[in-house]
Order: structure tokens, then sequence, then C-alpha cells
């Protein structure tokens, strides 16, 4: 029997066929992800309450889950207004704000105190449920266990995940899989159970991640016009009910993300959030970006190592070598056919093209005919807050990978015809080994876990890989002056020197922020995907300038308190601020070695 022969074989009745109900099956599936994601995320599972992938946006995320579990259910009016940037406003929506993480995250920070215990945990659900949703879905429509396992692998470990696995608002992209196993179950049965499915995960998916949420919304529609457009099954009646299934979906979604859209869009316009067309250009990716993995990648980093962009860590888009086979496979045979396995095929491609197309954003290798993205960057709103066009390609891989699942699934009907049914199990675990093989990172990330708390400030970014973990863990104890702060009786915000929000090291303030969540008080300090121009202003004048005038402009803004971290001061910026501490309008408070708490005054004593 031929390939083509065997697509033949698997009938148009196996797509539309219902998910077994097996909720203990899917369990064992899941679990089985599981384990896979403790072996390939190394080394994130050896310290889940310790340990991090490095010092950039996991601490950031850290933090955000701790604060939502301060904040919730008990400040729920101000939740987004953060106690970083002080005294900005809505100081959560400077970065994706990840809600849904948090709402997850909540009962396992109140329980164990541990914000990046947490996190740990919610990196590895998300690559257990971004297996099991490729899983399920893949299942819907080929009817194919193997392979349907083997897409769930594929999508899991991708290497666009690997490369985002400091970055736990992109890999909540886990829904989109269970985003159109919804959708496709809407489509076909229109029933309302349906459509409160879909209304849950397409929610999930935009509350965890506004980075994604425009490229699946797209994603969507796409889907749902080539479907109807191609599958003549889909052109019965109930057209009135599909309509008003669609538009409750809609509905919720607009209902639950509107009001934090507009305020997103406020929020950019006060403040002049926008990336330049160099930046958005510079997380463009080009064709070559789709042969590229992370570095760290052991089968094929050295191999695509010429493909690799310098910002790697978000162009890695290849999707595997075995993906691409099987979906060639896939698409040959489910072309050379009628009906819904056609029609899926070309929803698959569909929106993997325009994906790709979307991806490749302001760059100039893109085809001249098809550039898009340059009139949407200046005509769509918001667009233009979207720094990293290349993201898209994180969903070309998701289609790509479900699409080989109907070639895995065709070649081991195949295969099964001819040699027998305990081959395809055989070649099923073959094919699995190989995608593990491609990947296989070590570490998964670039740094190694590592805390060192206030002492990091002090550090060279060089040293961070080599330096191991800290003893005390993550969070660390409470210093001295977090006890005072928290102790002391006049309130006020807090000023942390050196501020590093005008260097390249800005994303060091977030162990200011985790400090702040046990202290209580309000920071000027913090870092974010937006800084306040303002702010970044003033630290450059506290580090170049340290003036009673810019002291001064502390206190107008409400900080009740300096903190000077002398060991985390360069040698030229301590002795500027010991050269002007006489003239400065500081009351010494406290002493705790090298670090000074002083009380801002009206002027100087």
């Amino acid at each position: 029997m031929t390939l083509a022969g065997a697509g033949r074989s698997l009938q148009v009745a196996t797509i539309a066929r219902p998910l077994a109900r097996r909720p203990a099956a899917w369990l064992g599936v899941a679990a089985t992800y599981g384990l896979f994601s403790l072996f390939l995320t190394y080394p994130v599972g050896l310290d889940l309450a310790n340990g991090v992938p490095d010092f950039g946006d996991p601490l950031v995320m850290v933090w955000y889950l701790g604060w939502y579990a301060q904040a919730i259910p008990g400040n729920l009016a101000g939740l987004f207004n953060a106690p970083f940037f002080f005294p900005h406003r809505d100081v959560l929506l400077f970065h994706d704000h990840l809600l849904a993480q948090g709402l997850v995250a909540w009962p396992v920070v109140r329980l164990t105190g541990n914000p990046v215990l947490a996190a740990n945990l919610l990196t590895l659900l998300s690559f257990t449920l971004a297996g099991l949703g490729g899983y399920l879905l893949t299942r819907r429509f080929t009817g194919s266990v193997l392979a349907a396992f083997l897409v769930g692998l594929a999508i899991a470990f991708s290497p666009f995940r690997i490369a985002h696995i400091s970055h736990l608002n992109l890999l909540w992209l886990h829904w989109l899989p269970f985003v159109l196993l919804g959708l496709e179950r809407l489509l076909t049965g229109r029933r309302w159970r349906d459509a409160l499915l879909l209304a849950l995960v397409a929610n999930l998916l935009v509350l965890s991640s506004y980075n994604f949420a425009p490229l699946v919304a797209v994603s969507v529609a796409v889907w749902i016009v080539v479907r109807i457009a191609t599958d003549r099954t889909l052109w019965s009646g109930r057209w009135l009910r599909l309509g008003a299934q669609l538009g409750f979906v809609a509905a919720v979604t607009l209902a639950l993300n509107l009001p934090l859209t507009l305020r997103y869009f406020s929020v950019s316009e006060r403040l002049g959030f926008t990336r330049s067309a160099d930046e958005v250009r510079a997380y463009s990716a080009s064709l070559t970006d789709y042969l590229a993995v992370p570095p760290s990648n052991l089968l094929l980093g050295g191999l695509l190592a010429p493909f690799r962009s310098v910002d790697w860590s978000e162009r890695s888009l290849f999707p595997g070598l075995i993906v691409l086979i099987f979906a060639v496979v896939g698409a040959g045979v489910s072309l050379s056919q009628r009906g819904q396995k056609r029609s899926v095929a070309l929803a698959l491609l569909a929106v993997a093209g325009v994906m790709v197309l979307l991806s490749f954003g302001l760059s100039p290798t893109q085809p001249p005919g098809l550039r898009w993205y340059p009139w949407l960057y200046e005509h769509v709103p918001g667009l233009a807050g979207l720094r990293a066009p290349a993201r898209a390609g994180g969903i070309v891989q998701i289609m790509l990978a479900v699409l080989a699942g109907v070639g895995l699934a065709t070649f081991f009907g195949a295969v099964r015809h001819r040699a027998g049914r305990w081959v395809p199990p055989a070649l099923a675990a073959l094919v699995g080994l190989l995608l593990v093989a491609e990947s296989a990172s070590y570490p998964s990330s670039y740094a190694v876990p590592v805390w060192l708390g206030e002492g990091a400030v002090g550090r060279s970014t060089d040293d961070y890989p080599a330096l191991g973990r800290n003893p005390l863990g993550i969070p660390p104890a409470p210093t001295a002056v977090d006890d005072w702060l928290a102790a002391a009786p006049e309130p006020g915000a807090v000023a942390v020197l050196p501020m590093l929000l005008h260097t390249e090291r800005a994303w060091l303030e977030s162990v200011r922020m985790l400090a702040a969540l046990r202290h209580g008080r309000p920071i000027v300090n913090g870092t974010s995907a937006y800084r306040p121009a303002d702010l970044v202003a003033l630290s450059r004048e506290l580090a170049e300038r340290p003036t009673p005038e810019t002291f001064g402009a502390l206190r107008e803004r409400g900080v009740r308190y300096v903190v000077v971290r002398r060991a985390s001061l360069g040698a030229a910026e301590r002795a500027r601020l010991d050269g002007a501490l006489p003239g400065l309008p500081l009351v010494e408070e406290a002493r705790f070695g090298d670090d000074l708490v002083y009380r801002l005054v009206d002027r100087a004593p």
C-alpha cells in the first residue's frame, strides 16, 4: 500500500470522531509529558524552589506571581498599581500582565510563600499542557495515538519554546492547540458546551500573553474562513446558531479583555510607550531564522550555527527536521483527497503561511509583494507596541507539527498494513527518540540557576553562568535593611542606590522589586518591558550628579527613605556620592555593614 493509499484509507469519519471520554487516559498522557518536561528542561527541575534560568525576565515574572499572591483578593482595586516605578500608576501594564499565570500560581504562593517555586511549576506545567494539547488536537484529526503523542512532543519541546524558557508569558501559548480543538468541536458539532470550552481556553490564552493575542486572533479568523470555505460538510444548516456561538465567544473575550486593552492604550499614550521601527526590525524574522535553533541545542546547535542570528532567543524558528519531513508527507496526502481532511490541511497551511509573513515584520528580506507588516505597523492600534514579530514563528511550528501528525498517521498506517501491528510502535519509539534528540539542550537556557540577591548588582554579567547556586535559595531571607524598612513607623516610598534604570543592566532592578515584596513599601526602582523616561533620567542624575536638587526631586515624589548599597556602587559613583553627602538632605537612620538607610528631609542638616 502506498502512502497515498494509506491516507485514503483513513476515513473522513476519523476526523470528526469524538475524543474518547477517558480522563484517566488523558492524565496518563499528561503525566508522561510531565516526565519529559523534567528531562528536557534541565536544569529547571533540579531546584524548583530555588532556581531561575537566568537573571533577566524570570525574576520579573517571579515578582509578578508574588505580587498577585499579595494583592488577590484583598487589593483587587489596586491590582495594576503595583509598588514599583513609584509614583507611576498602572505599572503592571508596562509589561505582559500574566494575569492567568498569577491566578493559577496564587494558591501555590499563598501556601508556600515562594513565588520561585510557583514560577518553575508553571513552566513545567506549560510544557506538559503544550504536549497534551498537541496530542488531543492531532488525535482528533488522525485517530492515531502514536502520531498524536509524537506531535505533542514536537510542539512541547520545539526550539521556539526552549529558546523562550525564560518567558513564562510566551510559554503559555500552549493554549493554542486547545483553542483550535474547541473551535473544531464548535464548527462540527455546534454545541453550546463547545462554545463555553472555546471561550474558556481562548481567554486563558489571551490573559496569559497579550503578546500573542493579536496573532492568535488572526490565526483563528483564518482557520474559520478556510475551514468553512473548503469543507462542504460544514455547510449544513444552523448557521444562526454558529453565528450566535461565535458571537458569544467574542463577547466574553471582549468583556474580559477590552477594559485591560483600553488601559494598555491609555498607559502607552500617556507615557509614549512604542517600539521604534529599528527595534521591531531587529526582532523581525528572516527566512534563515527558520533554520535556526538555540546555541545550547546538543544535536543541531553547531550544525545550524551559520543560520543563527545575534537575537537567537527571539529568532530560533526551526520546526525540526522530523516535523518538516512528515509535514510534507501530511500535506501531500491530505491535499490529494477531498473533504474534511483536505480542508484541515488547507487551514493548517493557511495559518502557517500567514504567520510566516507576519513573522517577517519589518525585515527587508521578505518578498517585496508580500510586505504587509509595515502598513499594519502604521495603521493598526497597539501594533507599534509589539517588539518581536518573529514570535509568530511559534504558531508556525504548531501548525507544521499538527500537519506532520497527519503524515505520521499515514506512515504508520502503511507500515501496519505491510509489516503487522507491532512494527508501528517500534518505529514511533524511534521517531520519538529522534524528536527528543532534536530538542535536547544543555542547559536548556543560557545560564544555570543562580541567586545572589543584591550581590548580583555588583557582579559582571559574564560572571553569572559560573556562580552556581546560593545555598540560601530563592527568595533569600529578608535582609536587615528589609526588616528595618518593614518596621519603620513613618510611611513613605523607598529609593535604592545605585539605580540602574539608565544602564544596560536595568533588569537587575528586579532584585529590588523582590525585596519590596518583603518590606512592603513602594519603590522608585523597578524594571519592565518599558521604563518611564522621567525615572530613567532621574536614575542617571542620581549616578552622575548627586545634588540636593536631585534628592529633592525624590522627596517631591513621595520618597521617604534612601537605601545606599555601597557594595553595589562603582568606584567613581561611590566617590561622587561620598563627596556630595554633607550637602544632601539626608539623615542617616541605620547602618548594616555596607548598607546604609537615610531619611529624606527638607534640607541638608
